[in-house]
């Protein structure tokens, strides 16, 4: 795999049918379940964000029954989908359970999940039952203004909130069931740039890296967020640069998982002795571990243009390094093709009133898909649509109290086939038609696919293999009316 692929955050749960990932692509979250690492299985992931502008943080994966509940933040909140286990799409579709949401930690447990979210003023709970049923904590947890780092996870039955704000050298731990009763503050070194927890029976470990990224410190809290391990360092290196960080249970103890950036090593390191147990090399980015069947797992996401390519490596059980490539999901080459549609026109609508058109009075006319202008001082009627890989451009000359255009149904069309290959008038007028149409797909490097003459108008409809700048549909436009008038 090349160096030069854009690491993504990611995230990992291991589900009854192999691995389920979910990142942050660049097009939005996503999240897929592999089964086997080969071309002929690969899939396109199922695409979680409804839009472009997914935060850089990776969905927090947890089972529920229907499947596995994915959770993360877009520009206007914290949203939750669930996949079937499958693997196959959505047995939930996504919506919005926190407006305003900037973050996302989760605890889980297969009873209920608690999910912890920011806004930059204040942390709020929310339940997710097994059922898949939504309960909101009625008051905040937290009040602080500020950017916050979240982690959360189980000790027990307790649901664990351990938060660093950015504005103060202080970690506070928090019950999310007692509520603002159970804040605990704890000064700290330094300003911390990354965080995690784990929870594995009745404890919970966190690990820690500040912002010098030469030191990694861990602790471990009891089911009431008391310290049975005080905070200690696990990881200390001159020169070294931790950057990530993932706390896991392995065998008898919790581990730390930190990525050195200066060497793109991930040390593996146990919490209570701080001892050394493993180093993974070509860790470059941000990563998710899990631990199963005595083998520890890693998983990386990197960005190939719109195509994702998901990396799982497995030590000290059975070690492998394993990838595929998942292209992008269908649906998004359309709706991108609709949105640059859509911008298109919005620039040829500005455009039209100085083009040199007289009182050209563009007015946007409402399409199932692409976009449409209407000139009403010249009587034509333009639309732009996305059609397969290609878009359709259609003109209509519209007859004079014309402001809607028809096509005819397939019994009109017979009969002009008829007519045109009867009539000698009729054949006259679509050759001429149709000669017009070729000029007029010639102006765009475009191909004529359909001419018809109607009841309301002349229709022209070209298929172009890109959208045209938008100066160069107005120049079409303006060379339109001219052939046109000429007829």
């Amino acid at each position: 795999m090349s160096d030069d692929l854009a690491p993504l955050p990611v995230e990992l749960l291991h589900a009854q049918r192999g691995y389920a990932l979910a990142w942050s692509a660049p097009w939005g979250a996503a999240a897929s379940i592999v089964q086997r690492f080969a071309p002929e299985y690969a899939r396109p992931p199922i695409p979680l964000g409804t839009s472009d502008r997914t935060r850089s943080d990776a969905p927090r994966l947890f089972h529920v029954d229907e499947g596995i509940a994915c959770v993360w933040c877009q520009d206007d909140g914290a949203w939750l989908a669930i996949i079937g286990d499958d693997g196959r799409g959505l047995v939930r579709a996504p919506e919005r359970v926190a407006a305003g949401a900037r973050s996302v930690a989760i605890a889980p447990s297969r009873g209920e999940t608690h999910v912890l979210t920011e806004d930059g003023e204040s942390v709020r709970v929310l339940v997710v039952k097994a059922d898949g049923t939504l309960a909101r904590a009625p008051e905040p947890l937290i009040v602080q203004h500020g950017r916050v780092r979240l982690a959360a996870a189980r000790a027990g039955e307790a649901p664990l909130l351990v938060a660093a704000y950015a504005s103060e050298r202080r970690l506070i731990v928090a019950d999310a069931t007692r509520g603002r009763a159970s804040l605990v503050r704890h000064d700290l070194p330094g300003d911390v740039t990354a965080l995690d927890a784990h929870g594995a029976g009745a404890r919970v470990a966190f690990a820690l890296v500040y912002d010098d990224g030469e030191l990694v410190e861990a602790a471990v809290l009891d089911r009431a967020g008391k310290l049975v391990e005080r905070r200690h360092v696990v990881l200390r290196e001159t020169g070294a640069r931790y950057a990530d960080v993932r706390v896991t249970w392995i065998e008898d103890d919790f581990h730390v998982v930190a990525r050195d950036a200066s060497t793109d090593r991930a040390i593996v390191v146990a919490v209570g002795s701080a001892k050394r147990v493993l180093e993974i090399t070509k860790v470059r980015g941000p990563f998710a571990v899990g631990y199963q069947e005595k083998g520890l797992s890693l998983a990386q996401v990197f960005a190939d243009g719109d195509t994702s390519v998901l990396r799982v490596t497995r030590e000290l059980r059975d070690p492998s390094v394993r990838e595929v490539r998942e292209p992008a999901p269908p649906t998004l080459r359309v709706r991108r093709a609709e949105e640059q549609t859509v911008r298109c026109f919005d620039e040829l609508e500005r455009m039209l009133g100085t083009a040199g058109y007289r009182d050209a009075r563009a007015v946007r006319v409402a399409v199932p898909t692409g976009a449409a202008l209407r000139l009403e001082s010249e009587g034509q009627h333009v639309e732009l649509r996305p059609d397969g890989e290609s878009f359709r451009l259609t003109l209509v000359a519209l007859e004079d109290g014309i402001t809607e255009p028809a096509r005819d149904g397939s019994v009109e069309r017979l009969a002009r086939w008829v007519r045109e290959r009867v009539s000698g008038d009729a054949k006259a007028h679509a050759e001429r038609d149709h000669a017009l149409g070729v000029a007029l797909a010639g102006a765009l490097e475009a191909a004529l696919v359909h001419v018809e003459r109607n009841e309301s108008g002349l229709r022209f409809e070209l298929m172009l293999s890109s959208i045209p700048a938008a100066q160069r549909l107005s120049a079409w436009l303006h060379r339109a009316r001219t052939l046109l008038a000429q007829r």
